[in-house]
């Protein structure tokens, strides 16, 4: 958790690095529940469940089309570009 003067003293870069870092250490949660919840599930079930199941590409969650999610994809390595 930042504190406010230590978010404002950050430079875009930085920000967008924590960002990012951010968006792997939440999708390596999710992964994580997500293998648990599979395991747990499959003491019970007939039907075995894979994690692949449970969880969702961030493209289908986002619900862009593959040329929608490609543009805003190459827009981000723009930014992240033009401050390196």
């Amino acid at each position: 958790m930042l504190m406010p003067e230590q978010l404002w003293a950050l430079t875009p870069r930085e920000l967008f690095m924590k960002f990012k870092g951010w968006l792997e250490q939440r999708d390596y949660n999710l992964q994580l529940a997500a293998f648990v919840s599979a395991n747990i599930m499959n003491i019970h079930l007939k039907k075995k469940v894979s994690v692949k199941d449970l969880t969702k590409p961030r493209k289908e969650i986002m619900k862009l089309s593959p040329d929608e999610y490609a543009k805003k994809l190459k827009e981000i390595e723009d930014i992240e570009r033009r401050f390196a």
